[in-house]
């Protein structure tokens, strides 16, 4: 009997120790206001890092009308405030990177250049990967030219990806059919067959989980541009109750906010629970997430805010009839103070 292959020897603690580690940048992929961007702020803020962000509808390819991708790296060391090698363990944001998505237009034949779509993704491939780039800063009349490296510098990567869900439902179709199993929900009319928009939320995020990196190439990025994002990460909807949380708990909560705003006119917000709740389940219905809320409150409150300046008014309710059925918001005078505590008493 031949002898068996010994197994591969097992790395000791003298080549654990020698090992180079390399950063794993990250794609967010999620629903607009569902927190990409939060995300990446608080984890500069966490870790004392200089931040840049940038937004990838705004790249064009070098040489034609638009941003270059190397203008992320000059916000990156005004970040760092002239400080190169901060910058170079600095956390670049780029936004809404599902924008640049392969265009599969004809249009001009052969000799059409998708700039601002593949274009871009191949001018990041480098930057993303690792180079040295010649940044020129300007102060005055004077401009100065730096190199900053790009090895060390993290790049968390965005997109909504609206669309991706399908992609994935109907891989996952294919792959279900071709062993002989029924894709249930999870196929492309899942979607359609859902009732309420929760429920739809509800299974795009479980697609969206499943994003694989065929996935990610089929939806139009490039293998090399896929291939240097090792981490994807899907960030669920916010669901209602999360919503209500968002709007009242943090220090910058949105009603807090709101009621901060009216005591500089001494007056007092009352925004009712009921009326928190429907805000909430506004936004869920909207599909416009965290972000939404503050709308949502701008346009409830916008003729109170120009009552309030100048008025009696000591107090501003707003109750749950006024977010449903558009009823009017309830003011409370300085004359009717008496009136109402010997009410009360």
């Amino acid at each position: 009997r031949p002898d068996a292959p010994s197994p591969p020897p097992s790395p000791s603690n003298k080549d654990a120790a020698l090992c180079a580690l390399h950063k794993s940048n990250v794609l967010l992929m999620g629903p607009t206001g569902s927190g990409k961007t939060l995300l990446a702020q608080t984890i500069a803020k966490v870790l004392n890092v200089p931040f840049a962000s940038a937004d990838c509808t705004k790249f064009t390819q070098a040489g034609y009308v638009g941003d270059d991708v190397d203008s992320v790296l000059m916000k990156l060391l005004g970040s760092a405030k002239g400080d190169v090698s901060r910058a170079q363990t600095g956390i670049v944001y780029l936004d809404e990177v599902d924008k640049l998505r392969r265009s599969h237009s004809n249009v001009g034949g052969s000799n059409y250049r998708d700039v601002s779509g593949e274009g871009v993704q191949q001018a990041l491939l480098k930057m993303l990967e690792g180079t040295k780039v010649v940044v020129t800063t300007y102060s005055g009349l004077s401009k100065e030219s730096q190199e900053v490296d790009t090895t060390n510098i993290l790049f968390i990567l965005s997109g909504s990806f609206s669309g991706l869900e399908r992609v994935v439902a109907s891989r996952l179709q294919r792959e279900s059919l071709s062993v002989g199993f029924d894709s249930g929900s999870s196929g492309p009319g899942g979607l359609a067959d859902a009732g309420t928009e929760t429920e739809r939320a509800a299974i795009r995020d479980e697609l969206m989980s499943g994003a694989a990196a065929e996935d990610l190439m089929e939806f139009g990025l490039v293998p090399e541009f896929v291939g240097r994002i090792p981490v994807a990460v899907s960030l669920h909807s916010l669901d209602e109750e999360m919503l209500v949380r968002i709007m009242t708990q943090p220090r910058n909560a949105p009603v807090l906010q709101w009621k901060k705003l009216f005591e500089m006119d001494n007056v007092e917000l009352e925004v009712s629970e009921g009326a928190v709740r429907a805000i909430a389940a506004a936004a869920v219905d909207n599909q416009t997430g965290a972000r939404g809320l503050n709308s949502i409150l701008e346009k409830l409150l916008r003729k109170a805010q120009y009552y309030v300046p100048g008025s009696d008014i000591v107090k501003v309710i707003v109750t749950e009839e006024v977010v449903t059925n558009g009823a009017d918001i309830e003011y409370i005078y300085r004359e009717d103070l008496p009136v109402m505590e010997a009410a009360v008493g």
